[in-house]
């Protein structure tokens, strides 16, 4: 499909009818990035990148390529995309629906949504993206008089319009009409209304599901740069070292069979598992409580194991242990991901949302846990009763 020149994304935060996305233990945020007026890129927890409208130029600005392009459906498609844990692929099956359990998540996607041949719809961990990349400007008035647009209007919707091509009356008639929580718009569009356009010096911004939000409050409207959040050299070299001892013990994880992950030592001490779960859990609890501190659309996420060996009760029986390694990768690209909310911080200075936790202790604990834990891991390769693979 060629690119046009404008682009409007919706993000609705609850299912159309006839369309069943994933049921999440907690809200899973995801990460809105834009790369330029028509280019956007949706991270989820599960850590699987889709992208709307880029072209090659967005492509070579990417840390990592897309996972999924909602461009590369056909027209009037109706099809699951899901991240398949097991072989990180995309795999496409049937309508169904299921718990997404501990980062797993689904995508739908819909083509040719609304009587629009080229309209696209994705869901996304409970949220909604629906990309209307070649509707013009002029068929705005005619879009919000669909009597479906009226319907999936309530009681949620986020809106993303990123063209100077949508005026502030447009844009001001999809606000009336919709009641969305937020609209991202140019930063050309100057002021709609009465409301004030919060401008946002990168390019992302969490998203989740606002199911316990006030659907009568304002509308947030906001602008993006097109560049990713810098961290300083400081911060960077902490990140670095503790994904550095992460990445080592995901490389141990990742050669250990089922049955390894699950053997409970004749010392009493833990499982494989139980460490890669509490590694996992640790990092992910401790970085939310702070993020969420910041921006509320980021939930605090505990997924920790019980502590005692007797109390502990495996997650996922059936993961390999590369499916564990994978687990840990996905919290580490969230806490990196959501990193722009240490923007200002001292890093020696207990951080906002922490019990006890300053940037740097938590960083430097976090690279002193995933070795000491994966220590331990490996002296139970060295027991009498350690399984063969």
């Amino acid at each position: 499909m060629p690119r046009k020149l404008t682009t409007i994304v919706v993000l609705i935060c609850l299912a159309l009818t006839g369309l069943q996305t994933a049921v999440a233990e907690f809200e899973h945020p995801i990460a809105i990035r834009q790369w330029s007026d028509t280019a956007f890129t949706i991270e989820t927890m599960a850590n699987m990148h889709v992208g709307i409208g880029l072209a090659e130029a967005d492509l070579k600005r990417l840390s990592r390529g897309v996972d999924f392009r909602i461009e590369d459906l056909a027209s009037g498609t109706s099809t699951i995309v899901r991240w398949a844990v097991q072989t990180s692929s995309v795999t496409t099956l049937g309508f169904d629906q299921r718990g997404n359990n501990h980062l797993v998540n689904d995508i739908t996607v819909v083509r040719g949504a609304w009587g629009m041949s080229d309209a696209k719809l994705v869901s996304v961990d409970g949220v909604l993206v629906a990309d209307l990349n070649a509707v013009a400007p002029k068929e705005i008035e005619a879009w919000l008089k669909n009597p479906i647009v009226a319907e999936i209007g309530k009681p949620y919707l986020t809106v993303i319009a990123t063209s100077a091509a949508f005026d502030a009356e447009q844009l001001k008639a999809m606000r009336d009409k919709l009641n969305p929580e937020m609209m991202i718009v140019s930063s050309s569009v100057g002021k709609i209304d009465d409301a004030r356009i919060e401008a946002i010096s990168h390019n992302t911004i969490a998203v989740s599901s606002p199911a316990h939000n006030d659907n009568q409050a304002k509308t947030r409207f906001v602008s993006l740069g097109d560049q990713p959040w810098a961290m300083t050299d400081e911060l960077a070299g902490l990140f670095a070292k503790k994904e550095a001892a992460c990445k080592s013990s995901r490389e141990m994880f990742a050669k250990l069979s089922i049955e390894q992950m699950n053997f409970k030592p004749s010392d009493g001490s833990h499982t494989p598992r139980w460490n890669a779960e509490h590694m996992m859990g640790r990092e992910l609890l401790f970085f939310s409580q702070i993020f969420h501190a910041v921006d509320p659309k980021i939930p605090v996420m505990d997924l920790n194991p019980r502590q005692m060996p007797e109390d502990y009760t495996f997650a996922h029986n059936d993961w390999s242990g590369a499916e564990e390694a994978a687990q840990m990768m996905r919290v580490e690209a969230f806490t990196r991901r959501f990193a722009y909310l240490l923007d200002g911080m001292d890093l020696d200075k207990k951080a906002v949302g922490s019990k006890f936790w300053s940037p740097r202790k938590l960083l430097k604990q976090m690279e002193r846990h995933y070795n000491e834990h994966s220590a331990n891991v490996l002296k139970k390769m060295d027991l009498t009763d350690w399984p063969a693979k």
